[in-house]
Order: structure tokens, then C-alpha cells, then sequence
């Protein structure tokens, strides 16, 4: 089957044109051809077709040989140029390839032509595949130059060969005192020989080698670097050169060990903390953590809260019973609840102070609830309470003891304050808005309704007594508190 032939024939004469383009058909090529005479034509049909041989006359009115060979020169071109003449001699024809044709002939004498044409085809088509390997060679090489990672390439030996110039930016060595050493110019000391052991035999043995090693720059400081170091096999299979990728990590390392630091901080109060402390996800309303603090003090185990909703688990169906709830924490981020009664797993009630809030944790927002255990503040609350009613009783009972008159009739009062169960609107009254003690009804009659009643205007505050006391204070009294007195007792001798 014919080979096509993409001709442009640089010629005056369209006789001669064909007499070139039927030599080449007898040599067996499908002739596709253009003719010009002139460097604008040329230069148009370079721009305009791909062409894979350019046959020009020597000699011609407006152009010539010389000048179409400098032509596709300087287009950037590689294609095969052949002169074809009937008048150049023998000296011009070997200027003109020593000025780059790659042959020449004589008009008279085409036999030449065909094998000239395909010998031409054939360097062509190998230079072309040259220039492809140089410039990926190319490529590789300024890739390797540029690349932001440090490379080192040394022979079988270890005898460095190449670096690229972020390898000396990295450690501190120009290109020049690197070449020809041994890369433990840049040990530092901090590894083992069974480190550098294991590095050998593992690249020795033709596998890639993966890992972490600090080393020391020209000024004496310590890097931490991860590198890679891969065996390169020459052509007869032997492993030849080492090629090592280095990166600096020292600044990501310091930070991970700062971080890690922190948590190891944050799990250490979490895990120590006097609170409960629970970690939602915010999305889910899944519980992802819990402390021992809260686990003790509602009894129950970590697997048994960990992945619930927090409704879920009874001591919180009431605390956030509802998805609404939830999505109100969700969107105000803050939720507290000041007295709140929780149940444990045993069924005992523990009283707590709920705070729940909203925060993001390496850009994941996380709901926080803080739960305090108030048991014994409240206890403490309630014992103060209970003394400063039974002081207040106690003053109160003194001073009606100090406004009777007639101690005859004060057992009878003082039996009748002992044995009623009272309120602030009891045997004693209660405070109104000015501050004066306002006397209740008790259902009873005779002399000890009417003392009581003379004690009905007395501002503990000022400290004063009723006509006829000498000497008494009243105590503040808790209001809405029910007490009964049972075991008060009473200072003075013979009451």
C-alpha cells in the first residue's frame, strides 16, 4: 500500500515540479504536494499544512535554495530538505549542507531521490523521538529543580550526585559542599545505628524506605524531616542510584505535640473534674463522652450513655424531653437550669445545677453539659433555715415571756405555743409591709388570747418591746415554712 508523502516543492518551474513528484510515485509514495516560488509562499504553506519533506530548487527568479533552507530554519521546523538543481556544482551542493540540507541532487540524476527521501523520513521520525526523550528529560530534571521538597540523589555507594535547591535551602549547605559527600554530613546524633541499619537493608534490598529522622543543619540546629528514599535500578538491573525526598515537618510536629499536650491536659481535667460533664454532638443529640464524676453520681455505666440521646437516659427525660428542646440548645446555645432534681439509677434524687452550652471544637460544633451536684449546699441551705426558725421561735417566746405580767397565766400561753403546729399566720402572726408582727386567731380564748394580743404591734427591727417588757430581741422569720415545735426549750429557771 502507497505511503503518503506530504510534499512542499520549492520551484519556478511546474514542469520540474512533476518531473520530482513522478520519481517519487515510481518509489512507491502517495504524492500530496504543494509548488511555491516565493519565501511569502513558503512561509503560508509552513503555517497553513503539516508537511513531511520540504525539495526546493537551487536556482530561482524572485527566491532561492539557500534562502528557503534559512527559512524553515528559522520557523522551528524539523523537516527533511533536499536540494534539487540542475545547475549547482558539486562545492555548492556541500555548502549548502553544511548550512543544514540534508542532501542534494541533480535534475538529471533522480535516482538518488527516493532513497534520499526515505533515509531523511527515517532521521526525521528518530530525531523527533530524541527531542521528545530531551525534553521530558528536561521536565523531569527542572521538575525535580523546582519542586518545593528537598531531593538528594546519590550513587550505590551513598556518595551524594545531585541535589535540587530547596535540599540546600533546607539544610544549609550550598550544592557544592554537598556533592561527592556522604549524606551523614547531616547526622545529627539523635538515631540509633539499628535505625540507620534498618534504613540500609531495606533500600539495599531494592524496597522504598518511608519514615521520620532528625538530622542537623549546617549552623547546628535540629530538624525533624520525612523522607522517602527510593532505589533506582541501572540497566543492567543493578540497583545504581538512591533517590531521597526530604521535607521539613518540625513546625507540624511541634504543633501535633502541642496538641496532643492539650489533650492530654483537657483529658485529665475532664476525667478529674468535681462536675459531671457530658459531650453531645450537635447534629445527632448523641452523647460522645462522659466523665467518672457523673457516672458515679448517677450510678450508671459508660455504655449505657454513650450513643444516646440525652432524653433518653432517665435521670435527663425531663431536663430536654423534647427534639424542640433540643433544637432551642441548638440554635441559643445555652440552657441552664438552677435547681434541678435528678434521678439516679437507684431511684435516690440528687439536686443539680444544669448548664448546657454551645461550642466549636476543631470546626465541629459541640454541646457542653456541666452538671453540679448541690446536694449538700442545699442541705446546708435547709439547716440554716431550720436554725434561724428555732431562734426566732425562741426569741419569740421570750418576748412574750417578758410583756406577761401576771406569770400565773404564762404556762397556759406557753403551752398553747408549744403544742399548735404553725405558720407564719400561727401563734406568733406574721410580718406585715411595715414591719409590724400582726396577730392570727388560734381558735382559743380567756388570758392568754389577751396577752398574746398585747405583743400584736412590735417592729423587730428597732428591737422595742411592747409596754411593760424590759429587755428581748425578735428574729427574722422564714415565711411559708411549717415547723412544729415539740422539744422548744426555754432559758429561764421555773418555766
Amino acid at each position: 500500500m502507497p505511503k503518503t508523502l506530504k510534499a512542499l516543492i520549492i520551484e519556478d518551474s511546474e514542469d520540474d515540479a512533476l518531473l520530482v513528484t513522478r520519481e517519487l510515485r515510481r518509489g512507491g509514495f502517495d504524492v500530496v504536494y504543494e509548488r511555491v516560488e516565493t519565501a511569502a509562499a513558503m512561509q503560508t504553506a509552513l503555517k497553513g499544512k503539516p508537511w513531511d519533506v520540504v525539495i526546493s530548487d537551487f536556482t530561482m527568479p524572485h527566491f532561492s535554495g539557500l534562502d528557503a533552507l534559512k527559512l524553515l530554519q528559522n520557523s522551528g521546523l524539523d523537516l527533511p530538505f533536499l536540494l534539487v538543481s540542475g545547475v549547482v556544482g558539486e562545492e555548492v551542493g556541500v555548502e549548502a549542507m553544511r548550512s543544514g540540507a540534508h542532501d542534494y541532487l541533480m535534475k538529471r540524476n533522480l535516482s538518488r531521490l527516493v532513497p534520499a527521501v526515505e533515509r531523511e523520513l527515517r532521521e526525521a521520525e528518530t530525531r523527533r523521538a530524541r527531542s521528545k526523550e530531551e525534553d521530558l528529560l528536561y521536565l523531569r530534571t527542572e521538575a525535580l529543580s523546582a519542586a518545593a521538597n528537598g531531593i538528594m540523589i546519590t550513587d550505590a555507594e551513598g556518595a551524594i550526585v545531585w541535589v535540587n535547591e530547596a535540599l540546600t535551602t533546607l539544610t544549609g549547605y550550598a550544592a557544592a559542599e554537598l556533592l561527592g559527600r556522604n549524606p551523614r554530613i547531616l547526622k545529627s546524633g539523635r538515631q540509633d545505628q539499628a535505625f540507620y541499619a534498618n534504613l540500609w537493608n531495606t533500600i539495599l534490598d531494592g524496597l522504598v524506605w518511608h519514615g521520620e529522622i532528625i538530622n542537623r543543619r549546617k549552623g547546628g540546629t535540629l530538624y525533624t524531616e520525612e523522607m522517602t528514599i527510593t532505589p533506582v535500578r541501572g540497566r543492567d538491573g543493578s540497583i545504581a542510584h538512591f533517590i531521597a525526598v526530604r521535607q521539613d515537618v518540625t513546625a507540624q510536629r511541634r504543633a501535633q505535640g502541642a496538641l496532643q499536650a492539650s489533650e492530654v491536659r483537657y483529658r485529665r481535667l475532664f476525667e478529674a473534674a468535681q462536675d459531671g460533664i457530658l459531650l453531645l454532638d450537635s447534629e445527632t443529640s448523641a452523647i460522645t463522652d462522659v466523665n467518672p464524676f457523673l457516672i458515679d453520681l448517677l450510678g450508671y455505666e459508660p455504655k449505657e450513655m454513650l450513643g444516646k440521646k440525652l432524653w433518653e437516659i432517665g435521670p435527663f427525660r425531663d431536663v430536654l424531653a423534647s427534639k424542640g428542646a433540643f433544637r432551642d440548645l441548638q440554635d441559643g446555645g445555652y440552657i441552664r437550669y438552677e435547681d434541678l432534681p435528678l434521678e439516679t439509677k437507684s431511684g435516690c434524687f440528687v439536686a443539680v445545677e444544669f448548664v448546657s452550652n454551645a461550642y466549636l471544637a476543631d470546626g465541629k460544633k459541640v454541646i457542653q453539659c456541666s452538671i453540679r451536684d448541690i446536694t449538700e449546699r442545699k442541705r446546708a441551705e435547709e439547716s440554716l433555715r431550720e436554725t434561724q426558725l428555732e431562734l426566732a421561735i425562741k426569741n419569740r417566746i421570750a418576748n412574750i415571756f417578758l410583756t406577761v405580767p401576771d406569770r400565773s397565766v404564762f404556762g397556759e400561753v406557753l403551752r398553747a405555743v408549744l403544742d399548735v403546729t404553725q405558720s407564719e399566720e400561727g401563734i406568733f402572726g406574721h410580718f406585715d409591709e411595715e414591719g409590724s408582727l400582726v396577730r392570727s386567731s388560734i381558735g382559743r380564748t380567756g388570758a392568754a388570747a389577751t396577752l398574746i394580743a398585747e405583743t400584736r404591734t412590735f417592729r423587730p427591727e428597732s428591737g422595742t418591746l411592747p409596754p411593760g417588757a424590759s429587755s428581748g430581741k425578735n428574729c427574722p422569720f422564714t415565711p411559708t415554712r411549717r415547723v412544729t415545735c415539740q422539744k422548744a426549750r426555754f432559758p429561764y429557771s421555773g418555766v
